[in-house]
């Protein structure tokens, strides 16, 4: 594949769901997918309308998770914070629900259109120094390996071996 051409998929008018990494912002079209998907913030309990959401990237973008209908979902600006701070992991399955694990490790479901889904969430491997933080890891030129959602300070067997400010070679 030649590296100015990006794959598109379209919806069944011919407009773009998925943009994968070229662009960054949600397009108008995905807006309107989030919003009937959706229905409003996926944070549990919370009753911020879809016009008060941004489009989460579930992978985040600048770890070069892709601006993708299904990498993609509604959180009002305070949610959209949480999802961001230190030791959140946001998840989705592959029917396209979210679910978060808490800084304690603490698991749960999303919503859509302000109901919450029931059973357990699924399972997910841990990252070997911290209960919170799943499996594969991703390079970052900065960090070294951080697992995907990872933005905690614990140090990891890759960060211990390539200290910042050292050569790194990408895998």
């Amino acid at each position: 594949m030649r590296p100015d051409l990006v794959p598109v998929v379209l919806d069944s008018f011919g407009i773009p769901l998925d943009v994968g990494h070229a662009q960054r912002l949600a397009t108008a079209t995905q807006r309107r997918a989030i919003a009937l998907r959706d229905g409003g913030c996926v944070f549990p309990g919370c009753d911020q309308p879809i016009a008060w959401c941004d489009a989460h990237h579930v992978d985040h973008w600048i770890h070069r998770g892709r601006t993708d209908l299904a990498n993609l979902a509604g959180c009002c600006r305070h949610h959209h914070g949480v999802v961001h701070r230190p030791g959140w992991i946001m998840k989705t399955t592959p029917d396209g629900w979210c679910w978060f694990i808490t800084p304690s490790g603490d698991r749960f479901w999303s919503q859509r259109h302000f109901r919450r889904r029931a059973g357990p969430t699924p399972d997910v491997e841990r990252h070997p120094t911290s209960p919170t933080c799943p499996p594969p890891m991703r390079w970052n030129p900065t960090r070294g390996y951080d697992p995907p959602g990872c933005h905690c300070d614990h140090p990891t067997p890759a960060r211990a071996a390539n200290p910042p400010g050292e050569a790194h070679e990408a895998a």
